[in-house]
């Protein structure tokens, strides 16, 4: 009884308050203005616990000047005022504890907006998308707000705020993202960016921090990473059903000297904690499970239209290594990275970054992705890929599989052929390709392994590297393959292709065998190259005449260039058989000896 009795005559203060400054207002001739620093001396209200609808502060005009901050008093409460005027460089913060619990800034007059507007939820309150608050109510307003920071990062990261402006007022209302959540991260500064980014109200531009991220929860990184915005623009996009143009935002995100955590039981890195310059044994987590790379730099782009999404990036990284995987070994240098992919109402589509973003002077053709260092070019063509590639590994399961050497796997692109079949030859064939390409390598499948040992620790196993006596099974040295499976396209309708699958492979070593044995049993051959050129699924059996498909062109051979590495060269499948397949070594030995027991002599 004594707490509403309380209640009733503090809000009868604060009307009759009113009422008294609204008959001042109209006889004093200029308006008084409020400062922060008098706010926060003058408030008894600021540590109560009452209902919102009983604390309401009159502040008379209100200037909010750079570097001050209104709000910012850890008090959820109505602050009324004649006049409200925030500057550049001057902060909103409006603290959210429920639902039907807000600040509230409620002028009468003009509200002049600028600088920052800060949303701080409290006691952990996450609230749902559709939920509205209506924070700022005026006579007229002026301006816009230019900052918002805290309307990103909270709950799982599918949810953000927005600012809609209604007659008379602005609200926050919570919206959910129209897909899966690009990045989670801790970084305050990436959340803000992507707040703005994903908000109707504000127009973000780009920020470079130091800071972590995660991606889909699988991936941890950690370095310097660049949000830019890029101008929408209209883009030509490759789909199913042709080539179209579609006027796309473009939301661009690069990193530089990244290092990257991808796998379970994450992050594997614990920080620099000795600070000198190197993640050492004793900084890592020995409870994570996966990949982790130094040295990383990409850039990638996303961008949406009305009827699709589109995504391409490129990334470099200088190694890579299994850690935390017992019996598996990986190490690897000089790694690449490309994808171009999309979705559109008419299929799936790829960007091409050549046309739609041409070459300007100095500036080369493709999309430019600024970074803390030099900028990240995507300067794909029309068609999806999704590509990797290794200057140099060497990759060890337990001690029975050794292989080193450098290696590329390419999904696409799509290809115009001619296939030749039993009643004769059909061209412009489109057919969707995937490659598999590898050089120099050494592989051991055995015992006692591997065959060679890496002694100068270049990842290389070569006729330098010393031979381990003790290994037992089967090598190959100097290995060479390129190899490619292809299948028609969507759109292709020739039934001579309709259910083919095309494969080609091209390979050669220096030497095959056994290894470890001695004397007593030999089996190995040198200088062989294998080619086949088949394919499966069809009646009458066409293949592919890589010759015709892929003619010469001033220095680069005819044939099917087969991705083999970061830096190495191509290997070019240019047969033009009917299923053919060949065989062929320089020289070859088998041999198995027994040696029988000697005969006892008698001295009978």
């Amino acid at each position: 009884m004594v707490l509403s009795s309380w209640i009733n005559e503090l809000r009868s203060r604060i009307t009759e308050t009113g009422r008294r400054l609204s008959r001042r207002r109209s006889t004093r001739p200029s308006p008084r203005l409020v400062e922060l620093s008098q706010l926060a001396r003058r408030s008894d209200l600021s540590r109560h616990t009452e209902p919102l609808e009983e604390r309401c502060l009159l502040t008379g005009d209100v200037l909010v000047g750079a570097n001050q901050v209104f709000g910012d008093d850890n008090l959820i409460a109505i602050h009324a005022a004649d006049n409200y005027e925030q500057q550049a460089g001057g902060a909103l913060e409006i603290e959210i504890g429920s639902a039907t619990s807000f600040d509230q800034v409620q002028v009468s007059g003009l509200a002049t907006l600028n600088g920052t507007l800060r949303i701080d939820l409290q006691n952990g309150y996450e609230p749902d998308v559709g939920t509205t608050f209506d924070f700022l109510t005026f006579g007229s307003h002026t301006g816009s707000f230019a900052v918002g920071e805290h309307f990103y990062g909270f709950g799982d990261g599918t949810r953000y705020f927005d600012v809609v402006e209604q007659a008379g007022k602005l609200q926050l209302v919570v919206k959910a993202l129209p897909a899966a959540p690009l990045v989670l991260t801790d970084t305050e500064a990436i959340n803000n960016f992507l707040g703005e980014y994903y908000s109707d109200y504000f127009t973000a531009s780009s920020v470079t921090i130091h800071g972590e991220l995660a991606l889909s929860g699988f991936v941890q990184a950690s370095g310097d990473f660049t949000f830019s915005v890029s101008t929408p623009q209209t883009v030509s996009v490759s789909t199913d059903l042709g080539t179209i143009n579609r006027q796309v935002a473009i939301l661009n995100v690069a990193g530089n000297d990244i290092t990257l955590f991808a796998g379970y039981g994450g992050p594997y890195w614990n920080g620099d904690a000795n600070n000198n310059g190197m993640i050492d044994p004793s900084e890592t987590n020995p409870d994570a499970r996966g990949v982790s790379v130094t040295g990383g730099r990409f850039g990638l782009t996303l961008m949406i239209s009305p009827t699709g999404y589109y995504y391409a990036a490129k990334a470099t990284a200088d190694t890579a290594e299994f850690v935390g995987v017992d019996q598996l070994t990986l190490a690897a240098h000089g790694i690449e990275f490309d994808l171009n992919d999309g979705h559109d109402l008419l299929g799936e589509a790829a960007v091409d970054f050549v046309t739609s973003f041409p070459a300007n002077g100095s500036q080369p053709a493709g999309l430019s992705i600024p970074t803390s260092g030099a900028p990240v070019v995507i300067d794909f063509d029309g068609n999806t890929q999704i590509g990797v590639s290794v200057d140099q590994a060497i990759l060890q399961v337990s001690e029975f599989l050794h292989v080193s050497g450098s290696f590329a796997f390419v999904k696409g692109p799509e290809v115009s052929a001619t296939v030749d079949y039993e009643l004769g030859t059909v061209e412009d064939i489109a057919l969707e390709s995937m490659t598999i390409g590898a050089t120099h390598v050494q592989a051991f499948v055995g015992i006692g392994g591997p065959y060679r040992t890496d002694a100068n620790h270049d990842l290389v196993w070569d006729s330098s590297d010393p031979i381990n006596e003790d290994a037992k099974g089967f090598a190959i040295d100097d290995l060479n393959f390129g190899m490619t499976i292809m299948t028609r396209a969507p759109l292709e309708l020739n039934p001579v292709v309709s259910n083919a699958t095309f494969i080609a492979v091209k390979a050669d070593a220096s030497q095959i065998g056994l290894v470890g044995f001695g004397d007593d049993i030999k089996l190995e051959a040198h200088n062989v190259a294998l080619e086949i050129n088949t394919s499966s699924g069809n009646v009458g059996g066409p293949i592919v005449n890589f010759a015709e498909s892929f003619p010469a062109n001033g220095s680069t051979p005819a044939g099917m260039p087969i991705r083999t590495g970061t830096s190495t060269p191509p290997i070019y499948i240019d047969s033009a058989d009917l299923h053919r397949l060949r065989r062929s070594t320089s020289t070859s030995t088998a041999k198995s000896e027994s040696r029988s027991a000697p005969t006892r002599r008698s001295c009978r």
